[in-house]
């Protein structure tokens, strides 16, 4: 394996984040946490590793890599952290990482894509641990608004548990929760209180919603 090649990575391309120009990163987490917080956003998709002034990021493609930069820089955001990026490839005839120039990302796409890469995780994560993100609860006028209501959602496959004044129907991200708590305003339920919340360990909670095709 050549050096500073990392074990198991399934790609030739990865993104250097540097930070040159704050090596002690004064009043800021180190870069180990900062690292830590990158795996947890990305998974084991896209492995990460460390140094003194530098994180890198490694993935499959360069289209992969672009992805990669775009949750990096809200999580460094988050952080109010700054770093340079560099999108690098693996030359195995110069056993060396080589840089990759690639166009600077468009501000407003890198943040809809580091939103849409966190949907899909959320969703991802609801369907292995079987149990919704996200929740939108919706107290009605009587208990036949209830019952209609939740027929309703449940005949278009979303999971619901329904109670006398209200109802619980489950969903597997944020962006799903939002989408049906839209589509239930616009329902003849004058009355209606809907309200969009992440999901706790309550008995009560959906199990998650897989839709038609799911998983291939």
């Amino acid at each position: 394996m050549p050096p500073g090649y990392p074990l198991r990575v399934a790609g030739d391309w990865r993104v250097c984040i540097a930070f040159n120009d704050q090596p002690r990163l004064k009043g800021k987490p180190n870069l180990h946490s900062v690292a830590d917080d990158l795996r947890s956003h990305l998974g084991e998709h896209a492995p990460v590793s460390a140094g003194k002034e530098h994180i890198f990021v490694y993935a499959a493609t360069l289209g992969a890599a672009e992805q990669v930069g775009q949750v990096a820089r809200a999580v460094l955001a988050q952080h109010d952290l700054g770093a340079d990026f560099r999108f690098e490839r693996w030359d195995p005839l110069e056993q060396a990482w080589l840089d990759a120039p690639t166009e600077p990302p468009d501000e407003a796409a890198a943040q809809q894509a580091a939103h849409e890469y966190h949907q899909e995780r959320e969703r991802e994560r609801s369907a292995a641990t079987g149990r919704a993100a996200w929740q939108v609860r919706v107290e009605l006028a009587s208990r036949d608004e209830v019952t209609a209501l939740a027929e309703r959602l449940a005949y278009a496959g979303w999971p619901v548990v329904r109670r006398r004044k209200y109802l619980i129907a489950g969903a597997n991200c944020e962006d799903d929760a939002n989408g049906l708590a839209r589509e239930i305003q616009g329902y003849d339920y004058p009355h209606a209180v809907v309200r969009v919340q992440r999901s706790d360990t309550a008995a009560s909670m959906p199990q998650a919603w897989l839709p038609a095709g799911w998983g291939g």
